[in-house]
This record gives C-alpha cells, sequence and structure tokens, in this order.
C-alpha cells in the first residue's frame, strides 16, 4: 500500500519534483542516511539517545542504522519515506502512530525530557521530516507532507504531529503553511550535544 500512495503522491500531488528525483519506500540499503538524517533533524538530540546505546567502536549513526533496519518498531525502515537524487538518499519522512508520551528513564539524561512529554497520541507522528541543505528548496518536504497525510488516513488517522524546534523560524514557516498550529512546548535545557536552544515545539496539523 505504501508504494502505490508514494506513487500517487509523485504524480498526482501538484509538488512537481525535479527530473531525476525519486521518492519511494525505504529499503534496509537506505537505513545509515536516514540515521545521519534523523541526526541532522533532531539537531543533535538522537546522537545523545543513541551514544549511550553504542557499543565499542559504534557510533550514533552506527546505533541508528542498526534501529533502522529492524523489520519493526517505530524506528523501522517499513516506516519510512526517501527521496534520491543522483544516486543519494536526500531526504526523508520518518514516521510512526504516536502513542501516550513514555516516562523519563532514570538513567537518562534530563534534556531529553521535552522531547519525550510531547506527544498527540491519536496522531501520525512525524519523527523525521528532513532534507540537506544542499537540496532545500525543490519541493521535498511538501511532497513527503503529501505521503504522510495520504498514509495517516489509510491508517485511520485523521491528524499529523511533529517536533520543531521555536529558533528555525524557516521550518517553523513551512509547517504553518501547510496547516501546523503549535499545541504545546517545552524549553530546552542547554546541552553540549544538543545544539538547537529555546523551545521545542508541539505542532499539530489535520491529515
Amino acid at each position: 500500500m505504501t508504494a502505490t500512495i508514494e506513487t500517487k503522491v509523485h504524480s498526482a500531488s501538484g509538488t512537481a519534483l525535479k527530473p531525476g528525483v525519486v521518492m519511494r519506500q525505504a529499503r534496509t540499503s537506505d537505513a545509515l542516511a536516514i540515521a545521519e538524517l534523523h541526526r541532522l533533524a533532531s539537531e543533535g538530540a538522537a546522537d545523545v539517545i543513541w551514544e549511550r546505546q553504542a557499543e565499542r567502536g559504534e557510533t550514533p549513526g552506527d546505533v541508528g542504522a542498526s534501529l533502522v533496519t529492524q523489520d519493526s518498531g517505530e524506528m523501522s525502515w517499513q516506516n519510512a519515506t526517501v527521496v534520491r537524487q543522483f544516486g543519494m538518499t536526500v531526504s526523508v519522512l520518518h514516521a510512526a502512530p504516536a502513542g501516550e508520551p513514555a516516562p523519563l528513564p532514570s538513567e537518562e539524561d534530563p534534556a531529553l525530557r521535552p522531547f519525550r512529554e510531547l506527544s498527540e497520541p491519536g496522531s501520525l507522528f512525524i519523527r523525521a521530516l528532513c532534507v540537506y541543505p544542499a537540496f532545500r528548496g525543490h519541493g521535498m518536504r511538501a511532497a513527503l507532507l503529501k505521503t504522510a497525510r495520504l498514509r495517516a488516513r489509510a491508517g485511520g488517522l485523521d491528524r499529523l504531529s511533529i517536533l520543531a524546534f521555536e529558533q528555525d523560524a524557516a521550518t517553523m514557516a513551512f509547517l504553518e503553511s501547510e496547516g501546523f498550529q503549535a499545541i504545546d512546548r517545552r524549553a530546552l535545557q542547554a546541552h553540549e550535544v544538543i545544539r538547537a536552544r529555546g523551545d521545542v515545539v508541539l505542532m499539530v496539523a489535520p491529515a
């Protein structure tokens, strides 16, 4: 079903992608690229999580890629759609239904608390919607959001949710243009790895 949805979005969404740009269901071979895009989108928060799970010699990206290669779970490749150009994965949508907020494990970094607390149960939660900077401005995020909306409706969900950083004015403006509204927010703690400052904002839009 996902492949059919993506084909419809690519051909009939009204968001024209450049010739040679392909949007498709993710594959396990995209795992490392998806993990790297998560790291970029999270402004370092993913590194804080994955570094604690890393074994000797592993990087945070390695841990993320291992999670993506799993066939089930929120991070599974089956929940991701990628855009490829010049033989590279340059953009990703990674989304799964949101559940109730999970409590922060006692041993986890308190700086991650805002990311744990902000949730919209019953929505399709977009864990990552990211494009490498060199490939921005060509409609990839808009096309991927159309995929997210179709996927949400197919799963019986009536809204999308995403976490955005207040300091990223361009992304906030883009999401608002796509119908997202801020419904909750938390202040970020200063952290040596997490680059974002200000608030992390929970934004919700109709599917």
